[in-house]
């Protein structure tokens, strides 16, 4: 490779034949360039010896022949030496060096006469050599070469053919005989390209012609092709392409079905329209959305002022990603803001219009692309409003007659409200008939969501902040209604969140009222909920979390009696039990914090409060008996509840037989081992020790508004009446009875009593003993104390 040769002092043919032995080309190219000064002879060899090799022995030599090649045009061309970046001195050998070679490779050989018909991309031989060699290589390096400044001094004299030396010599004076490295580098290549088209230039025939006038593939046609537009649209107008070439270009790039040249393709068709509007656009319209050129037809709608074609041209754009992966579609909103501007001159307001209209129709999947842009685009338009974007999801949502108000056009309304006004991302993934949604929130939606609603709250504010949402959207509060029933039916669990946050804003973002009628109609237990004590009424708070915690329970007698008939899957049903177990206590807590509530809020403050002050006479006696009542009776509900379930269960689970009831298994959430029996006695012994323990501390001999032994008295009467004699009587001979009976007696209230059936027992007395029995000494204690 680096070889200095002297001539006289080496035998220089010797030297060179040796190399081409060796297959030296990196030192072949090197003699021939400092010893015989000759850049043309050098590059022929190459390509000759690439051509007419083959084999699986000369591919290693091919390859190293290739790269040497594409390095030595790129050397010469740019006033190099090779393999050295050092420039060639003086400038006018570098000079003379670069033009015979750009001459050697676009510069067609003379036809020997009239009669040669030979085609047109046999004149360009060694140029053909190189395409053929690696057309991706070739124009690489002749982008290289065009936009280094040393081409830009280079000028080529095109000798024309068949004429007489005197005509020959006048034409040179001519300008269009003299050409830039860029100019006679894409007339070769446009050469070559229109000579292996069909006679007839159309795009039907190019792309249905079985094949083409050459030995050059579709795939090749088309990145030389979108190489000569991106040559003249990046130096129009020092570059000159005619109208009908130009025409013919776009053909080619709409015809050649080659998906590995479809990004350039795409690319290169794009800024011909640019820089040359076609006359006629609708030639090439069909053309595009055939091969799925969205970027053309962009181009194409834009020039002829159709903007609701624009957009539709970014919907349909399902492949084109920019340099760093990014989705052309991603980027349809900057291109709808700036079409909308009220500043941007260029659309009449028959056209806005039209692009609205257009933008409404496509709401849905502007919305599957980015609700949060999209919510933004209308927030900065006066001319659409949020109010008509959901008009036009939920109108369009269903598209069959058995489809209900939860098709997709509602499921897509939810989508952008969220992003509106929440910006939550739990809707990804949501199942769009809604039902499956509902069902979970009735479960779990107390249980998940009541106790955690504050922090959820918080992080909300905080995701929002990170996400730039519109902070003060133009929203109405039938909009936010709106939003609230969607919210229901596709994420329950996101409404008390929602409510907590807004329920104190300004205007009021939404009615009560309203809310718990949707709240209702949908089973979203945690908000109702919620509701119904911001309205005082915690009667029927407490009514629907026990409504709530008996369907749990009937749903685990159901699997305890399937447990019990069949063994068959047995190992998934005892895990799906300790699964409504456990929300079944999440159910028992959030009971137990609505009575505690109540309590707080009623027992002191805003009833007894009001009641000081307007009572009067007798009645202000009678009131504050009914509040105890009131109150007392929310305990006794509560504890008579759970533990009604919890006779029940125990009762349903003595019947099951097998290692599914009595083996140990890992029990949910606590990771140890117990039998399913002993892991539901001891949840249900915890929720209803919280209950007590919560009673105790809510009824102290402080508080006179709730009496602790009037509860435990209610309770034990209901239950008393129904216990077994043979109970009773086990129960007085161990003196228990006696004692939580005086114990009674001393602390004894009034007390409503009960007087239900005696056909089943609900609880064993000695259950009932053990639970009340540490209640009422935890109590006596207390008011010792005091």
């Amino acid at each position: 490779m680096h070889l200095d040769l002297i001539a006289g002092e080496f035998d220089v043919d010797k030297v060179l034949a040796k190399c081409k032995k060796l297959h030296l080309w990196g030192a072949y190219a090197r003699v021939w360039l400092r010893t015989l000064d000759d850049a043309v002879v050098a590059l022929e060899d190459i390509l000759d010896y690439i051509s007419s090799s083959q084999g699986v022995q000369e591919e290693k030599y091919i390859e190293e022949a290739r790269q040497v090649a594409f390095a030595f045009i790129e050397k010469i061309m740019t006033g190099h030496l090779y393999p050295e970046s050092q420039l060639i001195s003086p400038r006018e050998r570098a000079e003379r060096l670069s033009s015979s070679l750009i001459q050697f490779l676009f510069v067609p050989t003379t036809q020997t006469d009239s009669q040669d018909r030979r085609p047109e991309w046999k004149l360009y031989r060694p140029l053909m050599q190189l395409v053929q060699c690696d057309v991706s290589a070739l124009i690489c390096s002749m982008e290289y070469v065009i936009d280094d400044p040393f081409t830009q001094y280079i000028s080529i004299i095109i000798q024309p053919q068949l004429l007489s030396p005197r005509d020959a010599e006048r034409s040179i004076r001519r300008a269009s005989a003299v050409k830039t490295v860029p100019q006679a580098t894409i007339d070769a290549l446009i050469t070559i390209v229109r000579s292996h088209l069909p006679d007839t230039h159309s795009i039907e025939a190019i792309s249905k012609a079985d094949r083409l006038l050459g030995p050059l593939s579709r795939e090749q046609l088309g990145m030389i092709t979108a190489f000569v537009a991106r040559v003249y649209t990046s130096r129009y107008p020092l570059v000159y392409i005619p109208d009908e070439t130009i025409r013919t270009m776009m053909r080619l790039l709409l015809g050649i079905d080659s998906e590995a040249t479809r990004r350039v393709r795409e690319q290169a068709t794009e800024s011909l329209i640019a820089v040359n509007p076609p006359q006629d656009p609708t030639e090439y319209i069909e053309s595009s959305r055939r091969v799925g050129f969205q970027r053309v037809l962009d181009s194409i709608y834009t020039h002829v002022g159709d903007y609701a074609m624009v957009l539709q041209t970014y919907l349909d754009d399902h492949h084109d990603h920019d340099e760093q992966g990014t989705a052309r579609r991603s980027s349809v909103f900057g291109r709808l803001s700036e079409l909308l501007d009220k500043n941007r001159v260029g659309l009449s307001p028959q056209q806005k219009q039209e692009l609205v209209t257009a933008i409404l129709d496509k709401a849905a999947d502007l919305i599957q692309i980015d609700p949060l842009a999209m919510a933004k685009l209308v927030e900065a338009n006066s001319a659409i409003s949020h109010e008509s974007v959901v008009e036009s999801l939920i109108k369009r949502g269903p598209q069959q007659q058995h489809q209900t108000e939860e098709g997709e056009g509602s499921h897509m309304a939810y989508r952008y409200l969220n992003a509106l006004l929440d910006h939550s991302p739990r809707y990804e993934g949501v199942s769009g008939d809604g039902g499956e949604s509902r069902s979970i929130a009735s479960k779990s939606d107390s249980s998940t969501w009541a106790t955690t609603a504050s922090r959820h709250g918080l992080q909300q504010k905080q995701q929002r902040q990170e996400l730039g949402q519109i902070r003060t959207p133009r929203v109405s509060q039938d909009l936010h209604h709106t939003y609230i029933r969607l919210m229901c039916m596709y994420s329950a669990e996101d409404v008390l969140p929602y409510l907590e946050e807004h329920v104190n804003d300004q205007p009021a973002a939404f009615r009560l009222t309203h809310v718990q009628d949707l709240c209702q109609k949908y089973s979203v237990v945690g908000a109702l909920v919620w509701i119904r004590k911001q309205f005082g009424d915690f009667d029927g708070a407490l009514k629907i979390l026990l409504d709530e915690m008996n369907s749990c329970g009937e749903e685990l007698l159901g699997m305890l009696r399937q447990l019990r008939r069949s063994s068959a899957g047995a190992d998934q049903l005892a895990v799906e039990a300790r699964m409504q177990v456990s929300e079944l206590s999440a159910t028992v807590r959030d009971s137990l914090e609505v009575c505690q509530f109540a309590t707080e809020r009623i027992g002191k403050g805003v009833m007894l409060s009001h009641i000081d002050e307007n009572a009067a006479g007798d009645d202000s006696l009678e009131r504050p008996r009914k509040v105890q009542e009131q109150l007392e009776d929310l305990w006794h509900n509560l504890l008579l509840n759970i533990l009604h379930l919890a006779h029940l269960i125990k009762y349903q689970g003595a019947a099951v037989e097998g290692s599914e009831w009595t083996q140990p298994q890992l029990s949910a959430g606590t990771g140890t081992s117990l039998p399913l029996h002993e892991y539901i006695e001891k949840q249900f012994h915890v929720s209803i020790q919280s209950v007590l323990d919560a009673l105790v501390q809510a009824t102290s001999p402080s508080n006179n508004t709730v009496s602790l032994p009037s509860i435990l008295e209610r309770l034990m009467q209901s239950e008393l009446a129904r216990l077994d004699k043979r109970e009773v009587e086990e129960a007085e001979a161990t003196g228990g009875n006696g004692e939580i009976r005086r114990g009674l007696s001393m602390l004894r209230s009034t007390s409503k009593g009960g007087t239900q059936s005696a056909r089943e027992s609900l609880l064993r007395f000695s259950e009932m003993q053990a639970l009340l029995g540490t209640a009422l000494g935890t109590y006596k204690a207390e008011g010792r104390l005091m």
